[in-house]
């Protein structure tokens, strides 16, 4: 069984092209991330999702974006024009989700609207308290 999920963040905007029978089929680069700091290695996987769920996607991701994709993998070999043998990630995607946060919108602290202040008592609270009212 072949079964790959993986947290990244997309390389280019997602461009959607049509087979000669007008399949879509979407693709985008993602990179994913191992280890930290000078050990942190970047991998770019071509992704790909075909059909209509696909060209709903392209409309709503962008460069940058951070997703969570699951789907099958597997490590396509090529020639280059020059003659060189290369080889690529390829990821069919299955699903995937927004994991960061949404563009164009103020972090949820700035957008929510202002609360009151609670209102305080007159007096000073007391220092005094019974050990069993402390919940832990």
């Amino acid at each position: 069984m072949n079964s790959f999920s993986a947290v990244g963040r997309i390389g280019r905007d997602a461009e959607v092209r049509y087979t000669q029978s007008g399949t879509a089929l979407t693709v985008f680069p993602l990179a994913v991330d191992d280890g930290i700091g000078d050990k942190k290695v970047t991998t770019w996987i071509d992704c790909a999702m075909w059909g209509e769920r696909g060209t709903k996607v392209a409309e709503h991701i962008r460069k940058g974006d951070q997703l969570f994709v699951k789907g099958s993998i597997r490590l396509e070999t090529y020639t280059t024009k020059d003659g060189v043998e290369k080889s690529k990630v390829a990821m069919r995607i299955e699903d995937l989700q927004f994991v960061g946060p949404k563009r164009d919108q103020a972090p949820a602290q700035q957008a929510a609207p202002a609360r009151p202040a609670p209102s305080r008592p007159s007096a000073p609270p007391s220092d005094n308290f019974d050990d069993d009212s402390v919940p832990f």
